[in-house]
């Protein structure tokens, strides 16, 4: 094969993704086999392997097939090439008992994340950070490649029950792209169209969407003295946005002491003890603090049958 290392790396990062081999019971050796549903992808991967295609795929195949299960027709492209020992040794690397395993001699290169990507990865388009599709493949080969990753802070993420993706942060997409290279299919432009890592918090929370009450909420908190519980309430604000609004602009809405009293009260009215804090509560009744904090908020009325405040 011309330039053989160059062909095995982009071989693995098809076959980490939707590539595989075939191997005829009956065949000595194995072909490889690429399907998805860009045209322009396939064939993308398809010229690195034409000269190993029969006559018959020396042009990408188009299928059409019909899904019962989604009573839609849905069309893939796709080419096979002649079966031949480099693509045998590959199979015996990459498969056991014709199951996909991630082999542990697999080293990392552009080239093979490149590929890997275009086939089976995706950029978030909320959250801005990279996943590698990994549904496959067991938990332990997962870990494997987000060892071989770690640069790029890869880390196992539960998709659903036993199946896993890995996620690339969104602080290291800028590297991981910038490593593999500039996009080589306009079909997917939109995996290289990174969002600028900023505070996530305030992105996420949508803080600008409630500039024009901002200066509403800081005179009641400031001379109305409201909290930002009833602040956010009032003015249909997410609370987040209120607490980084105050940051950005270093307003103090953080207690000096983080420790509130709290009174407990039954449904009378009455006094029935003071503490210290909710942990307090927590040690001495083994009642839940977040219900007692929400009571306190006035995010709920009663708690046990109890009534929870805050001492002024």
């Amino acid at each position: 094969m011309n330039d053989s290392t160059n062909t095995q790396k982009i071989l693995e990062g098809c076959l980490l993704g939707d590539g595989h081999l075939e191997l005829h019971k009956n065949g000595k050796n194995a072909s490889f086999i690429y399907n998805s549903s860009s045209k322009e992808h396939v064939e993308y991967v398809h010229n690195f392997f034409l000269e190993y295609c029969t006559d018959n795929y020396q042009k990408v195949h188009r299928r059409e097939y019909f899904d019962n299960r989604t009573n839609k027709t849905y069309v893939t492209y796709g080419f096979k090439t002649k079966s031949l020992p480099f693509f045998t040794k590959e199979h015996d690397r990459f498969y056991v008992n014709r199951v996909k395993i991630v082999p542990r001699d697999l080293e990392m290169n552009n080239k093979l994340l490149l590929f890997w990507y275009v086939g089976d990865g995706e950029l978030d388009s909320v959250y801005g950070y990279i996943k590698l599709h990994t549904n496959s493949f067991k938990y332990e080969e997962i870990l494997f490649l987000c060892e071989i990753l770690s640069k790029y802070g890869a880390k196992p993420q539960k998709k659903k029950e036993n199946e896993y993706l890995i996620s690339i942060p969104r602080k290291k997409v800028k590297s991981f792209l910038k490593y593999i290279g500039t996009c080589p299919i306009n079909d997917y432009l939109h995996k290289w169209n990174e969002v600028p890592y900023a505070n996530k918090n305030i992105e996420l929370n949508g803080i600008n969407n409630y500039i024009d009450v901002y200066p509403d909420i800081i005179n009641d908190f400031i001379c109305n003295n409201e909290t930002i519980y009833q602040l956010s309430k009032k003015y249909s604000v997410p609370i987040k946005c209120i607490k980084n609004h105050f940051n950005n602009n270093e307003i103090q809405w953080k207690p000096i002491n983080n420790k509130k009293r709290i009174l407990q009260y039954d449904l009378f009215g009455n006094v029935v003890n003071e503490w210290e804090s909710g942990q307090e509560i927590k040690k001495s009744l083994k009642y839940n603090p977040s219900a007692i904090s929400e009571c306190c908020r006035g995010l709920r009325k009663k708690y046990m049958n109890y009534i929870w405040k805050f001492k002024k």
